[in-house]
């Protein structure tokens, strides 16, 4: 019963990786529907013109997320798609230490066929040095068959910036950038993740929306 309980709940990084997938897989499925409706309707061989399709619509300017407790506030782009914070909640996800998601939105490029996320997790890990919480993320994240991988690390008196590489062992990657805030008595962990190939795609994005995170002492 134990052992059948176990493969029920997902990881963190696991919940994120179907997340990723269902996303990047229906998106995927209606460029090519579109690509073959238009095939069939406009057929003038030997030249097919594809369409570019328009899930999501461009949209100018930016919105703002603001936590619970109104202390955390993050600005990013307006075309970007917030996932449902009551689907967040129906799936079985294994928190690290007790970690809650409170926020998760993404945007897919047609152009590029790439897609971003971003998450927002209040961790509760606030009594630990930013050492000894990524050695904490690190363990849990190894036991899913993965390694986690700190490229880069900038630390401040109560912010720690990350640079992270995400490997399984059949080789998928996700490459993210993650801010660590410490609150009163709180700990929040804001992460940009992407496919280590479309890491590029993003940049200005990234740097954008966690340049702009504050925390309303």
């Amino acid at each position: 019963m134990e052992k059948r309980e176990k493969e029920k709940k997902l990881s963190k990084k696991d919940f994120i990786i179907v997340i990723l997938m269902i996303f990047f897989l229906s998106g995927f499925s209606f460029w090519h529907f579109k690509n073959f409706k238009k095939s069939i309707s406009e057929f003038k061989p030997p030249k097919v013109e594809i369409p570019k399709p328009k899930i999501f619509p461009k949209r100018e300017g930016y919105k703002e997320w603001i936590s619970p407790d109104g202390k955390l506030k993050l600005k990013y782009p307006a075309e970007w798609t917030e996932v449902d914070k009551r689907l967040l909640e129906q799936f079985p996800v294994e928190k690290i230490n007790g970690s809650k998601i409170l926020f998760l939105a993404q945007k897919f490029n047609f152009e590029k066929v790439s897609q971003a996320f971003l998450l927002v997790e209040e961790l509760n890990l606030k009594d630990k040095s930013f050492d000894e919480i990524i050695e904490t993320m690190k363990k849990n994240i190894a036991e899913k068959e993965t390694e986690m991988i700190v490229l880069n690390k900038e630390e401040k008196e109560k912010e720690a910036l990350l640079e992270v590489l995400y490997k399984r062992k059949n080789g998928f990657a996700l490459h993210s950038k993650e801010k660590l805030i410490r609150g009163e008595g709180k700990l929040f962990l804001i992460s940009f993740f992407t496919f280590n190939t479309y890491w590029t795609d993003f940049k200005k994005e990234r740097e954008e929306i966690l340049s702009n995170v504050k925390y309303l002492e």
